[in-house]
């Protein structure tokens, strides 16, 4: 209900297809996805940690016959802040020069980590803000809230937060 997708921290019923939410700890309706055992294992989202996955996408248009080329992936940077000032200097512009070479309309999202973890709002030109997380606990549900339906931008296209991430 909260808009999260199932993943493999997720408890999925095989008899029922219901999953239960990391986030806002509901379970959602059954699905036939996930309706038996064989199917709970044979689904990627809920047996590896990173899945690619792209909306199904209209390759010709009927009346004009135009093509829409699929939409580009996010690239999400989970820096750790335990680095010392010199592989910081190199890891920052090592970080630039990668954003640099995406294409332009990727979307770009930062987070870092260390005693808290901070999750960057790369959309506002000439300032970056974060939502920052205690480090030393898991958040709960209540926690995370903000960051899932606040007002934050946390990917923010390539044109838009490459400026920000420059300063």
């Amino acid at each position: 209900s909260c808009g999260a997708f199932a993943n493999r921290y997720s408890k999925v019923s095989p008899q029922t297809g219901q999953w239960g939410c990391v986030f806002c700890l509901e379970d959602n309706p059954g699905s036939r996805d996930y309706a038996s055992e064989a199917a709970v294992q044979s689904s990627l989202e809920l047996a590896e940690a990173a899945v690619d996955w792209l909306p199904p996408v209209v390759l010709a248009d009927q009346h004009f016959g135009e093509t829409s080329a699929p939409p580009t992936p996010p690239v999400l940077y989970a820096i750790d802040e335990s680095l010392d000032e010199g592989e910081t200097k190199s890891l920052r512009a090592a970080l630039l020069s990668a954003i640099r070479d995406l294409p332009s309309d990727t979307p770009v999202g930062l987070i870092s980590y260390g005693s808290s973890v901070s999750v960057y709002d790369l959309s506002q030109l000439g300032v970056a803000t974060a939502d920052v997380l205690a480090g030393t606990k898991s958040p709960c549900s209540q926690t995370l809230k903000p960051l899932l339906y606040g007002s934050g931008a946390y990917l923010a296209p390539k044109h838009v937060c490459l400026p920000v991430l420059e300063m």
